[in-house]
């Protein structure tokens, strides 16, 4: 039997901390849109399906900061994690164009995955995986926001 525990918590993070947050969501917004544009534009035009993950996954990233940046500023698991959220997201997409070709959905229905604003998606937030996160003295460090 496998037993799970989740734990519900505060943060009570300083201006800079907040700020940091802010950057983080608006990174993962330019990144999502930069990549969704990529491959819009691949479907569009040669009905070509783009993955913006598998092998050089970090390396993309990498190749996106140096054209930006002030996004040296942010962590790179959470826009590793966003374009394997579009990853996802694309797949969702090209099931329902398939469910669209079998005459079982409308095409107004396929809905491609929208562009996001930081303005609109900034309560979406942004996700860190692996070990980056440490917890010591009831406190929790989140890589580059502290």
């Amino acid at each position: 039997m496998v037993i799970r525990k989740a734990y519900k918590i505060e943060l009570n993070p300083t201006k800079k901390q907040v700020h940091s947050f802010y950057q983080h969501c608006a990174a993962c917004c330019k990144v999502w849109n930069f990549y969704l544009a990529l491959r819009k534009d691949a479907w569009e035009k040669e009905k070509k399906s783009l993955y913006a993950m598998g092998k050089g996954e970090s390396q993309k990233v990498t190749a996106f900061k140096a054209e930006h940046p002030w996004l040296y500023e942010v962590a790179s698991t959470p826009l590793i994690q966003c374009l394997r959220d579009q990853d996802q997201a694309m797949k969702h997409f090209f099931r329902r164009v398939k469910l669209v070709q079998k005459g079982l959905l409308s095409p107004r229905e396929a809905g491609y995955p929208r562009f996001k604003s930081v303005r609109r998606d900034k309560d979406r937030g942004f996700r860190f995986t692996g070990k980056e996160i440490k917890i010591d003295n009831g406190k929790i460090y989140f890589p580059r926001i502290g």
